[in-house]
């Protein structure tokens, strides 16, 4: 099943522990929303069940342009840290700026450092027209857990600010009896560190994922 949502509604029409059907008129459009994903990892039946504020985990496992299949990429990083050569210290600049060039290369398009002169002009995720489709026919592994392959499209004409770090700003609220909750907090980096945004030019997409959540009552969860 398939759910497409505009980001900036900011509502998401999973329902834990059941599943709908998509309209028979509809279904012809629906299986080219999302791609076939091809992923090597060995999925876990396991869903992940929390008392408390989980902390969001929503990673990037591809970022580019639309494709009919992807494969998905468990290790992507933006910071490769070169090979540290014999005599040289941490804080030297000439290896700290070797780092942050060799950060860049494998996404330069996609990677705004906090410290860089050519940065790209983006609008903050927020305040861009962002396309939510969600895909529980298909599964992905996040940590040790089951999850739903999430997939969004910016539809905007500006770059959108879509990361930081290595985090997809996403958090999911549960509703309790009519009210909606937050259940994830977000991702937070403990001290300096320089870690850059990631962007997603007009048209492109990213996959991440999200739990498959499981508790004692069904209920609607949506992203905020």
């Amino acid at each position: 099943m398939y759910y497409r949502i505009p980001f900036f509604i900011i509502s998401i029409c999973l329902l834990a522990a059941c599943s709908t059907k998509a309209k028979e008129d509809e279904s012809n459009d629906i299986d080219r929303l999302f791609p076939i994903l091809h992923d090597t990892a060995s999925i876990s039946n396991i869903k992940y069940q929390t008392t408390w504020l989980n902390t969001a985990n929503y990673k990037i496992y591809y970022i580019g342009k639309p494709k009919d299949s992807i494969e998905i990429n468990y290790d992507m990083s933006w910071y490769i840290k070169p090979a540290m050569q014999p005599g040289i210290r941490l804080n030297d600049t000439t290896y700290m700026g070797s780092y942050i060039i060799e950060a860049r290369k494998p996404f330069k398009k996609y990677f705004v450092g906090w410290m860089q002169e050519d940065r790209p002009e983006y609008l903050h995720g927020e305040n861009c027209n962002l396309e939510i489709t969600v895909d529980t026919n298909q599964r992905l592994l996040n940590k040790r857990y089951e999850a739903y392959p999430v997939m969004i499209k910016n539809l905007d004409t500006v770059n959108a600010g879509i990361a930081y770090g290595d985090f997809v700003g996403l958090l999911m609220e549960a509703n309790y009896d009519g009210e909606w909750k937050l259940i994830e907090e977000p991702w937070i980096y403990m001290c300096g560190n320089g870690i850059g945004n990631i962007i997603l030019p007009p048209g492109e997409i990213i996959i991440t994922s999200a739990y498959v959540y499981t508790g004692p009552q069904k209920t609607l969860l949506r992203w905020r």
